[in-house]
């Protein structure tokens, strides 16, 4: 039970230390406690931890222009941060972890700010049909991290410049682009401002979860262990990650997300995989390694591996229907295989 809330907010702007800060508030959130973390990014790129980076965005005209690409903990697609947008992290234990509630701040806030705004599916907040918000997910132990931005008034013709989403993604979801599903909340709250919306969140997480915030200091965090995180989330490694050679290329895409699997087959069997996914849950692609590494390279094997992972790896997936996904990715290597 929720009996402590705490508001960190932070002026820095590097999006390698935003990140370093976040884990760190995650894997140090108190029994009782839900911390909210304030942020915002100068301009960045940043993907889900399971995308290719160089097939979600434009990695060259990015840094040419002095952008980062960054890569996060949590699963699902790449989004575009500038000043205009205002990102948030609720650092919760997994007993009070509770997305609706969490949520329901954005919303809070946004709505005593002059419009009506609802949650879309699992992790859109929207005015009418076009996205404000897009929230992810991920958890290590029994500590959870839900964070999200806030579109205020981003730049849209560099997220249209610099994102570059498979186009199959954008017809599964009916628009034609991205600029076509998302907005700024400036278009619809005239004067509205970054600094204005970290405002209205601190009393929207008060009503929400019935309690006085604490707001705390980012000056009270160890420098150092922050440090040591900020040089992880810059490195190139882990940023592009290691190439893969590979002789297969498997790919889905559904209403859950998609998945692209490069197999190295030799002598008939899966010797090694990769797998790329904008799938919510982070742990997917490597229940999906697991499970196929090894085996030979027939639709049988393949088939028999996969169901039977659905019932050991059920409960291992928060946000996505395990069953659905493997049904599909069996569905497609049948029609590969024929």
């Amino acid at each position: 039970m929720i009996n402590k809330i705490s508001v960190i907010k932070t002026k820095n702007t590097n999006p390698y230390r935003n990140l370093a800060i976040e884990e760190y508030l995650t894997l140090h959130s108190d029994i009782g406690e839900c911390v909210l973390f304030l942020w915002q990014n100068e301009m960045s790129v940043v993907i889900g931890k399971n995308q290719n980076a160089y097939a979600e965005c434009d990695t060259e005209s990015l840094e040419a222009d002095g952008g980062h690409l960054v890569r996060r903990l949590s699963g699902g697609g790449a989004v575009f941060h500038d000043l205009g947008n205002l990102n948030f992290s609720f650092c919760v234990r997994e007993a009070d972890y509770n997305i609706s509630r969490q949520c329901d701040v954005i919303l809070e806030a946004v709505n005593k700010l002059g419009t009506k705004a609802t949650r879309t599916g699992r992790n859109d907040l929207t005015v009418g049909s076009r996205k404000f918000s897009g929230n992810a997910f991920y958890k290590k132990g029994d500590k959870c991290c839900h964070h999200g931005t806030i579109l205020i008034d981003t730049d849209s013709s560099l997220l249209m410049r610099y994102l570059t989403p498979d186009r199959e993604k954008l017809e599964i979801k009916g628009v034609r682009s991205i600029s076509a599903r998302v907005c700024n909340l400036s278009e619809l709250i005239p004067g509205i401002s970054a600094d204005i919306v970290s405002d209205s969140l601190i009393p929207a997480f008060a009503d929400v979860y019935g309690l006085p915030v604490t707001e705390v200091s980012e000056g009270y965090l160890p420098e150092q262990e922050i440090k040591t995180k900020e040089l992880s989330f810059a490195s190139k490694n882990f940023i592009y990650g290691k190439n893969v050679s590979f002789s297969h290329r498997i790919k889905c895409r559904n209403s859950w997300g998609g998945a692209e699997i490069l197999l190295c087959v030799t002598d008939g069997f899966i010797t090694d995989l990769k797998v790329y996914s904008d799938c919510m849950d982070e742990e997917l692609p490597v229940i999906i390694s697991h499970l196929l590494k090894g085996s030979r390279y027939s639709l049988n094997e393949i088939s028999e591996r996969l169901r039977k992972g659905i019932e050991k790896y059920r409960f291992c997936c928060y946000h996505s229907d395990i069953k659905v996904i493997f049904e599909d990715i069996i569905r497609i290597f049948g029609e590969k295989m024929r």
